[in-house]
């Protein structure tokens, strides 16, 4: 259990080190405002750093309890919420949506590295708005975002 993510480097054809730039994001996501929900710390810092680095203004938490912290704001308005799908202190998804839906009111979209069947009926039964399995790209990340904010 827990979250799992690939790494691919491509082979080097010589011993000469030429780091090849990642593609550059010219700010796809134009500052939209997006919570992310993630309680491994690791994982919530990268999906945080990829959706600044384009142009996404984020705010991270790390459990349901730091979610209801941050209380129902109109000057903290949220495009989209990201959340895994499993996580810890016995927070459910169903919490999660609940608390978007009652206070933030916008769309969810839920990351997981579960293909079950049942997991997804579970999210699909859940009134997320989009679920993204992992492994996926930045591509995608943004991609999907972008989707969810702007079709609301």
């Amino acid at each position: 259990r827990g979250s799992r993510f690939s790494l691919y480097l491509p082979r080097a054809r010589s011993t000469t080190a030429t780091a090849q730039a990642a593609p550059h994001l010219e700010a796809p996501l134009g500052g939209l405002r997006l919570l992310v929900l993630e309680d491994e710390r690791d994982l919530s810092a990268a999906l945080g750093e990829t959706l600044r680095q384009a142009g996404a203004l984020v705010t991270v938490v790390r459990s349901v309890y730091e979610l209801r912290a941050l209380g129902p704001t109109t000057e903290r308005e949220f495009h989209a919420v990201l959340t895994d799908y499993r996580l810890s202190h016995g927070d459910t998804l169903p919490e999660v949506v609940d608390h978007v839906r009652a206070t933030l009111r916008c769309p969810i979209i839920a990351l997981t590295g579960s293909t079950e069947a049942q997991a997804a009926a579970q999210m699909a039964a859940s009134g997320v708005t989009e679920v993204l399995i992992k492994p996926i790209s930045a591509a995608q990340l943004l991609e999907a975002v972008r989707r969810v904010s702007l079709s609301t």
